[in-house]
């Protein structure tokens, strides 16, 4: 696959020198990140985008996490290891990208429902004993949430604490 690469390259450069085309056409130059990809472009069903997110975890507790735009049909995962920008496309040209106003525009994504009960407990994280510390679902630290963009939902347990500074 490496030598395909190799070759085309080659075409094309000899492509545009014969045809005349700038060989750096102005403006800044995007060139894709070495290495293997991350995440695929992976939507299990044709007209509404179900994908894994990019950095989830690759093994073990959370590994089947993915991101569930259902309600979205049309919609295709366009986040790529060579572009980050985009996170959602619509066949017409509309996107959810990093330019998009995340406090006012949102995909349509799915209930996401964690209990969190906050207690006063003790911890001895880092060799010394905390007594005045919060712990989330009896643990420290807490239990690890997973949203995606658009995600929504919350639900607190029967005890919670209302001034959490460090949370």
């Amino acid at each position: 696959m490496h030598l395909f690469g190799h070759f085309w390259t080659t075409v094309t450069y000899f492509a545009n020198l014969l045809t005349l085309s700038p060989i750096n056409p102005p403006g800044p130059q995007q060139y894709p990140i070495p290495g293997t990809s991350d995440v695929g472009l992976n939507v299990p069903h044709p007209h509404y985008p179900i994908f894994k997110p990019p950095g989830g975890h690759p093994q073990g507790p959370g590994s089947d996490f993915k991101c569930n735009y259902s309600r979205m049909p049309g919609w295709y995962e366009c986040s790529t290891p060579e572009n980050r920008g985009c996170w959602l496309r619509h066949p017409d040209g509309r996107e959810y990208n990093i330019l998009t106003d995340y406090e006012n525009d949102a995909p349509i994504g799915v209930d996401r429902n964690y209990t969190l009960v906050v207690n006063d407990g003790w911890v001895n994280a880092d060799g010394l004993n905390f007594t005045a510390a919060k712990l989330f679902n009896n643990t420290f630290p807490g239990p690890w949430i997973q949203a995606c963009w658009g995600d929504v939902s919350a639900e607190l347990g029967d005890r919670y604490c209302i001034m959490i500074p460090t949370v």
